[in-house]
């Protein structure tokens, strides 16, 4: 009896299969880690040997005896693979060789000289100025990555291996190049884990690099080059050709179009302002400025159509694009953006040339397998996700179109191919009646429409895991996205050509300059243009974990597996009632925390500086002290992401301590991020005469932000906060000390909130404080005035307060191990900040909990 094929059986795509299972098994391997701290060892994971043997001899028993594909033999086959990469994420992850340079250091900084090999090209950056200024003067950080050969402790060499990330301060980058052998003379230490909720994890970060140590350097003297580069000369030759062609821009092009130039077509981002960063973030664009599958499309569609001029076989060009995709791969640094593009551009080439039709999602699964055997650990970045969700949007939206666009064969009665030779002679003829200029023109409205429908499609399917990640709703970029792609286009392969000119003819790259000049110009005046559009953009909280996994699991689930595509009402249905089930459980949520009259304190670990973010049970919310003493924008950043996991856009109250710039320097961000409904300070604020200060107050103006100057004995009872009230500065006596003494005249708070007392000094000097001669308040809880320091500095506070804990927000220069032990032995419980990360303080009637986030 004949077998009867499924309908989708031709469609049948056991790639999808294979990825599903690796991402079930590095899921699985990444919880297991977790579990373990992500701690390295020497000892690979040979438990998963077990499983994978396991599965497959069930594998190969199913086969034998029912040798037909059913759910239980590709469930089984998903298993297999799912052991195996399992294994593969962990050996990459947390596996190294006992000589591993990892083993050998800890998280505190210690001398070291080490011997190693430059393997990749260096890059300096000046880090940028915030608007509200840093106490510290920035300084050029150049950064490489050093293959270890052998390290010293300044009595004897051992040999070890890894790799090493290097920060060298100083400009340095011109000075060495890849494969040179280098001696660095610097402090060693491991990546801190992550000190604060919703921090960025520098640890994670450099892992999927396998990179596990940290050097720092104080000068470029400390680098001393042994021997220039003969290994790796293959990388040398490209890492030359590639910085040649950096400074070809940088003499071609205006600085502004020549940094944009340089992260276009080389991946160079570091010349890039932060202004301008935000500027593309902001308009939804910033994949223009990290290569892609969307550059590589613009290179290969150039070389075809520019092949085709010359009548060569659509074989010998699909060789000369895998070729010319390869020289830009190695050009580029061979970094795992353009490692994903490469593969997919690949694939399809190989498939022309063997004259196999080309399967988009075939190939887009083959890449992903690629990239998860070369490195699994980008399944989990950001960069990675957006790829791959990116392309299978345009790979579904591509299928649909070429689906809706063929057409079908006129119906043959007689059995003869006259009648469908006469219909298509009839459309040859009707074709060349139009003349060129109107076919060229219904070609391009074609290709725009297409265009922007797929634009339309893939912001829609970004938009949950961008808003998630980013906090950023871009609308504008549904339109602007399509209009700038030609401008943007022209540009890009306009740079390229004049790259290519300076390798063969510096005069002639400056002759033709003007060209690639005038179209960057164009393009970034679009961009400008776009970004000064009223709601174009805005900040907003981020779509929860839950509802992000309801709505890509059976997106995906549907483009892996095409018989489950037909049921779109299906998901839409499901799609709806996901998002009223996670509204449902974040109001649940709310109601609970509120019913059970929670409020909760976070004071960040942020070094030299201050960031406390008190949040009541009714939703109310105050910022204490925004800054920080070099690095004010991770400040910002860390309040605003955790007031957007909050699910605010409104800060009630934001209250500084006093003028000084690592307790105000980072209210820019919050100021654009927020809408904010009052500023309480002292009242020496804004007369202390300093640029940072004025610019502070001229900020606080321009966004209409009233100011409330308060002293002793005054409440915020009319701006909505009993709980608080202002202990100093006194209101006959603070002039006294306004023109040099900041720190004395300090707005110092106390929380009175379910009975506790918390009190929040700022940096009080205590010899001026006048309140603590007063009848004493019980603390429970008590901010160490001025960054902790020596206890003696605050003693008064302790004798008149007698808090059960005391917390100590400051950085490596203002610990004093000592005064944190006598405090301890005082009976005081005691955390700081640089050890302990922020300090989370839970509040409710019945009790009050003071946690480390690093337990």
């Amino acid at each position: 009896m004949e077998k009867i094929s499924s309908p989708h059986e031709d469609e049948y795509n056991p790639l999808a299969v294979c990825f599903v299972g690796a991402a079930l098994g590095i899921g699985i391997g990444d919880l297991l880690n977790g579990l373990n701290g992500y701690e390295i060892t020497s000892r690979p994971p040979l438990f998963w040997i077990v499983p994978f043997l396991f599965f497959t001899g069930c594998l190969f028993y199913f086969y034998r005896r029912f040798q037909e594909r059913t759910i239980w033999g590709a469930l089984l086959l998903v298993l297999l693979i799912a052991s195996f990469f399992g294994f593969r994420f962990q050996l990459y992850s947390v596996c190294f060789p006992q000589s591993e340079i990892g083993f050998r250091t800890s998280r505190q900084s210690s001398p070291v000289f080490l011997d190693g090999w430059i393997c990749d090209l260096p890059s300096a950056k000046l880090p940028s100025i915030p608007p509200l200024g840093r106490n510290i003067e920035p300084e050029i950080q150049t950064r490489f990555i050093v293959k270890a050969k052998a390290v010293s402790n300044g009595r004897q060499w051992d040999p070890c291996s890894g790799f090493v990330s290097v920060i060298v301060s100083g400009e340095a980058d011109h000075l060495f190049r890849i494969g040179d052998l280098v001696r660095l003379k610097g402090y060693i230490n491991r990546p801190s884990p992550v000190s604060n909720p919703c921090d960025f994890d520098m640890n994670f970060q450099l892992r999927t690099q396998r990179i596990n140590t940290l050097i720092n350097i104080n000068r470029p003297e400390n680098v001393q080059i042994l021997k220039r580069g003969e290994r790796w000369m293959f990388l040398r030759f490209f890492g030359d050709l590639r910085r040649q062609s950096q400074k070809a821009l940088e003499k071609n092009l205006s600085p502004r179009n020549a940094a944009i130039a340089s992260a276009m077509i080389l991946g160079l981002r570091e010349d890039i302002d932060e202004d301008l960063q935000a500027q593309f973030q902001e308009t939804g664009t910033a994949h223009i400025l990290a290569i892609s599958g969307m550059h590589l499309t613009i290179i290969s569609g150039f070389f075809y159509f520019l092949l085709r001029i010359f009548c060569l076989s659509i074989r010998f060009r699909s060789a000369c694009i895998a070729l010319i995709i390869l020289f830009y791969f190695m050009l580029t640094d061979g970094r795992p953006p353009v490692l994903r593009s490469s593969i997919l551009v690949w694939t399809a080439c190989l498939a022309v040339f063997m004259r196999r039709p080309v399967l988009q999602l075939n190939n887009l699964l083959f890449a992903a397998l690629c990239i998860l055997m070369y490195n699994p650990m980008e399944l989990f970045q950001f960069g990675t996700q957006l790829s791959f969700l990116a392309t299978a949007a345009f790979v579904w939206f591509a299928q649909k179109t070429v689906k809706e666009k063929t057409p079908k064969e006129p119906e043959i009665i007689d059995g003869t191919k006259e009648a469908l030779s006469e219909e298509r002679s009839k459309k040859r003829k009707a074709s060349f009646t139009k003349g060129i200029l109107t076919r060229l023109g219904l070609k391009f409205c074609l290709c725009m429409k297409d265009l922007f429908l797929s634009s339309i499609v893939v912001w829609f399917v970004l938009l949950p895991i961008i808003v998630r990640k980013l906090n950023l709703l871009t609308p504008i970029a549904l339109v602007l996205n399509p209009i700038i792609f030609i401008p943007m286009s022209f540009a890009f392969i306009s740079g390229l050509i004049l790259v290519v000119l300076a390798w063969i003819s510096p005069g002639l790259a400056a002759y033709f300059s003007f060209i690639p000049d005038f179209l960057f110009d164009l393009f970034l005046g679009i961009l400008n243009g776009a970004h000064a559009c009223p709601g174009g953009y805005f900040w907003c909280p981020g779509f929860s974990d839950l509802f992000c996994w309801g709505f890509y699991l059976p997106l995906i689930a549907a483009t892996l597996f095409s018989h489950l595509r037909k049921y779109k009402k299906a998901y839409l249905i499901f799609l709806l009632c996901w998002g009223t089930v996670c509204i449902g459980v974040h109001q649940i949520d709310q109601w609970i925390r509120l019913r059970k009259g929670e409020s909760e304190i976070i004071l960040f670990s942020v070094g030299h500086g201050s960031a406390a973010l008190i949040h009541f049970p009714d939703g109310r919310v105050i910022v204490h002290d925004c800054g920080n003493f070099s690095a004010p924008r991770r400040v910002g950043t860390l309040l605003a992401k955790n007031l957007w996991k909050m699910g605010k856009t409104h800060i009630d109250l934001v209250i500084f301590s006093h003028p000084d710039s690592d307790h105000y320097n980072a209210f820019d961000l919050l100021a654009k991020y927020f809408s904010i409904g009052g500023a309480v300070v002292p009242p020496i604020m804004f007369d202390k005469k300093n640029q940072n200060v004025e610019l502070l107050k001229k900020m606080i103006d321009e966004k209409e932000i009233p100011v409330f100057y308060k002293t002793k004995d005054e409440s915020l009872a009319e701006l909505g906060f009993p709980e608080i009230r202002i202990l100093h500065p006194h209101r006959g006596n603070f002039q006294k000390y306004m023109p040099v003494q900041s720190n004395a005249n300090s707005l110092v708070v106390l929380l009175e909130h379910e009975e506790r007392n918390l009190l929040f000094p700022g940096d009080l000097d205590t010899r001026n404080a006048l309140f603590l001669d007063e009848f004493p308040v019980k603390l429970d809880l008590l901010i160490a005035p001025h960054h902790g320091g020596k206890s003696e500095n605050y003693q008064k506070i302790l004798e008149w307060g007698r808090p059960r804990w005391i917390l100590i927000s400051g950085g490596l220069r203002q610990r004093n191990p000592a005064s944190e032990q006598k405090l301890c032995d005082a009976g005081y419980i005691v955390y700081n900040t640089l050890e302990d990360g922020a300090i989370r303080i839970f509040i409710t009637k019945e009790k009050m909990n003071v946690v480390p986030w690093r337990k």
